[in-house]
């Protein structure tokens, strides 16, 4: 009996850490390779509206109801700048980084405006008066601070029939995404 018990204990406790290993590891490399396949797709620091194949392709079968504007960004260079155009229906922004956590969100009610300007910078960026020397006004600008140095934005617009997916395109494709310098 007390053998049995030994051995059932063993295998929970190796079931335990292979989940928690697989939680903890996979996520992480998972994202990378999205990141590097949107970065085909989008390339690298400008936004581009995707289609509705590619949103379906690259978002799941959710993705034929929503249209997707993405963002890969790289904050080597220095801070970036997302001027993002907020359309009349539901509309909402997410930014995840290179590890799949998303580390700021935002939709339409949180916003409450037509324009969301929001400038991403690393946590070790100590400049406290750049928004000024980059012509943002700091109190119109969010500033996010990114935990990795590569991410990607990722901006939804609900569109059901093909008019307003063309029209929440249009809208989406007035936003920017680019470098904040000069």
């Amino acid at each position: 009996m007390k053998t049995l018990l030994f051995w059932t204990l063993c295998i929970l406790l190796l079931a335990g850490a292979v989940h928690l290993g697989y939680v903890l590891i996979v996520p992480p490399i998972e994202m990378r390779a999205k990141i590097d396949e949107l970065r085909e797709i989008a390339g690298s620091g400008e936004l581009t509206v995707l289609s509705r194949e590619d949103s379906v392709r690259l978002m799941g079968p959710d993705g034929r109801w929503l249209v997707h504007a993405l963002c890969v960004y790289d904050l080597a260079e220095g801070p970036v700048m997302i001027n993002a155009a907020v359309p009349n229906s539901y509309w909402s922004m997410a930014i995840y980084s290179a590890g799949g956590e998303t580390f700021y969100s935002l939709n339409d009610r949180q916003a409450g405006i037509e324009q969301v300007d929001l400038l991403i910078r690393r946590p070790s960026d100590q400049a406290p008066d750049e928004e000024e020397e980059l012509g943002q006004p700091a109190d119109d600008t969010f500033t996010v601070r990114a935990p990795d140095p590569v991410g990607v934005v990722v901006m939804r617009a609900l569109a059901d029939e093909t008019a307003e997916y063309d029209r929440a395109a249009e809208v989406l494709a007035r936003s920017r995404c680019r470098a904040a310098t000069g």
